[in-house]
């Protein structure tokens, strides 16, 4: 798996009301009012992105209607050159650090924390299903990452069990080196769009010896997502009314 398709789809916020969508119908009767963050997530399949860059990398904001004129707003950081924070309003949290081994695979880390309590026994483990003694995922292109049919007609999109593991057929499967030129973006790609600015730009700067500055400031990366529901419209004044609780330590 190439790191950067993997991370690519840590910045997409728009996948999760497709790939990751439940058939639960009793999701889509709920009143408005009732509805939770999951059912907000799967009602709208394109949010407002949008992306401020930082001294850590760059975050950016997903923002959803929700109901009574508020917005649900997800703001994901992503801190050079592989890390990133999956937004969420309870404890444990996710994150994400994908690390390159050649120009085709990578070992992918995912990290559940919580700052104030010890995990619990069962999330002491991994996400995916792995062949024993290896770090090699069980579900792969040879077994169809085990789709199953009757799975996919009554219980969610893909047929495939694991969220994780549903990612990781949609990347896999593009192959390890993917002719981007035949990708046409858009407006639901603006993060990638900058992902892939940033890290030329940051790449360019290093062959004329310039080191990124996030390389020596690790106190830059001391930072969470965030997951809100608000009237606040605009991204630059969510984080301002919100920093205590996106700048840890400020």
């Amino acid at each position: 798996m190439l790191f950067r398709s993997a991370e690519e789809g840590n910045l997409d916020s728009s996948h999760v009301g497709f790939l990751h969508r439940t058939m639960d119908p009793s999701v889509g009767m709920m009143a408005p009012s009732q509805r939770n963050r999951g059912a907000l997530l799967l009602d709208s399949g394109a949010p407002q992105l949008t992306v401020a860059e930082t001294e850590f990398g760059f975050v950016y904001g997903a923002r959803r209607d929700a109901p009574d004129g508020n917005f649900f707003w997800r703001v994901t950081p992503f801190q050079v050159p592989c890390f990133s924070t999956v937004p969420g309003n309870t404890w444990p949290r996710l994150a994400h650090a994908i690390v390159p081994i050649d120009d085709e695979n990578s070992i992918w880390f995912e990290i559940q924390y919580n700052p104030f309590e010890p995990l619990p026994v069962g999330m002491r483990g991994t996400s995916v299903r792995i062949i024993a003694g290896t770090h090699v995922t069980y579900g792969s292109l040879e077994n169809d990452y085990t789709i199953d049919r009757e799975l996919q007609k009554t219980g969610n999109y893909t047929g495939i069990l694991r969220g994780r593991e549903q990612d990781l057929a949609v990347v896999d499967s593009m192959t390890p080196i993917l002719n981007r030129t035949v990708e046409h973006l858009g407006t639901a790609d603006a993060a990638i769009i900058a992902y892939r600015r940033l890290l030329m730009r940051l790449a360019r700067a290093l062959q004329q010896g310039e080191e990124p500055w996030m390389a020596s400031h690790p106190e830059a990366y001391r930072v969470r997502p965030l997951d809100v529901v608000v009237p606040e419209a605009n991204l630059n004044g969510l984080i301002a009314s919100h920093r205590s609780q996106v700048m840890v330590g400020f």
